[in-house]
């Protein structure tokens, strides 16, 4: 919840100094706004069944009932992008192609490259609508962004590249192996997970990495 928070504030401040911060939802958003609204929604195995997936997550309720309490935050959540577009640079969270495959087939004919994002975070909103109840339709979306291992063979990376004229990605979710930030074929692929936790990979608990990108240079940052 203080995360949330944080950022959303982080992104007022740049706002009003004529910067921008973004931030990009993903599949444990998702888990937690299925948590949020299946207060209100869900009973019985199927609240059991879903409050264990969060749980196991590392979910914790407190985070969940201060969240329910705070409608702007709350709001504010719901309308951050899934996946974004800067320059020829391509944002999302997992590394998959799910976010093209959700648009209705006869759309992806006839949409500008320009306005894919746009269009499939409207048909991520509308992915959650379809559901009968906000608890099952977020339920549902975090299933679907838990899809990984998408960005494995060059000729797919290229091949969903080019339907955003991007040059190239730069994704979550899934950890890289060396515990820092990695890329792949010539850069088209930068994966940024690197598990702040401790763990087999990341053998220092308080370390953190930041990915820079200008025009001409990517570079990493470390604490």
């Amino acid at each position: 919840y203080e995360v949330l928070s944080f950022i959303k504030s982080l992104q007022e401040d740049a706002f009003l100094a004529g910067g921008e911060v973004h931030y990009l939802l993903g599949n444990h958003d998702a888990l937690l706004l299925s948590q949020v609204y299946g207060i209100k929604e869900m009973s019985g195995y199927q609240a059991y069944n879903t409050q264990l997936m969060f749980a196991n997550n590392g979910g914790q309720e407190r985070d969940v009932n201060l969240l329910s309490m705070d409608l702007p935050l709350l709001k504010w959540l719901e309308q951050c992008p899934f996946i974004l577009k800067e320059g020829t640079t391509l944002f999302q969270h997992c590394d998959a192609t799910v976010y093209y495959d959700v648009l209705p087939f006869e759309q992806r004919l006839y949409i500008p490259y320009n306005e894919l994002c746009l269009h499939i975070n409207t048909a991520l909103r509308y992915y959650v609508s379809k559901f009968g109840c906000k608890s099952d339709g977020y339920f549902n979306l975090f299933d679907l962004l838990c899809s990984w291992k998408g960005f494995l063979q060059r000729d797919s990376v290229e091949n969903y590249l080019s339907k955003f004229q991007c040059s190239r990605v730069v994704h979550g979710h899934t950890r890289t192996e060396s515990g820092m930030i990695e890329r792949y074929f010539n850069s088209k692929v930068i994966s940024i997970d690197c598990e702040m936790n401790y763990n087999e990979y990341n053998k220092s608990p308080d370390r953190g990495d930041i990915l820079v990108l200008t025009e001409k240079e990517i570079y990493e940052v470390s604490n």
